[in-house]
């Protein structure tokens, strides 16, 4: 498979929350205006900064991570552990910390200017996963459009992870020609020989 390439990916766990919130939020709000001023129903729709709201948002991302980590595992670092400080749902998903780390390897030649990109997916991801597990019990047929969402951003995540950077043909002393990473920011091969 060749060397590969260890890339960090650092996410907030309150952008997240606020994120759900926002959106679980709206739907409520045009559920009130729908059925009058049903406000317990719309409560119980959108999550909130409810103690209980709060408790499920918690429980909801630590499941969303897991099937993240399952659908992406040939790419997730998963050797590492609580004690190396990495990836591990039990030590960077604490109830205090509001951010923690996914780690991937990919590719030696992955392209680096795609790591901000990679992030947004992956909070995407989490955002659209945890809106669909809220509304799996109560809104079935919502709970699917968000899981098509999240199916279109963990899509975009895979092809994020195997995009390389381009190979440059070069020829060597000896008459080889061998490929060298192309660097874009400098217009320049990446050849150290």
């Amino acid at each position: 498979m060749g060397t590969r390439k260890l890339i960090t990916l650092n996410l907030k766990k309150g952008l997240i929350f606020e994120a759900v919130k926002t959106d679980t939020y709206l739907t409520g709000q045009m559920e009130r205006t729908i059925d009058g001023a049903n406000n317990a129903r719309a409560f119980t729709e959108q999550a909130g900064d409810d103690t209980y709201h709060e408790r499920k948002l918690a429980r909801t991302l630590y499941g969303a991570v897991g099937r993240f980590e399952v659908e992406l595992a040939d790419f997730v670092d998963t050797s590492k552990g609580a004690d190396d400080g990495a990836y591990s749902i039990d030590n960077t998903l604490s109830d205090t910390a509001d951010d923690f780390t996914i780690f991937f390897y990919t590719s030696s030649r992955f392209n680096e200017g795609l790591i901000k990109p990679l992030s947004q997916l992956a909070q995407e991801y989490l955002i659209n996963k945890m809106i669909a597990m809220w509304w799996m019990a109560t809104k079935p047929d919502l709970a699917n459009v968000y899981q098509v969402y999240a199916n279109d951003s963990l899509s975009s995540i895979r092809k994020c992870l195997t995009k390389t950077s381009p190979m440059v043909p070069t020829t060597t002393s000896d008459g080889v020609t061998t490929d060298v990473p192309f660097d874009s920011v400098t217009g320049n091969s990446t050849d150290i020989s």
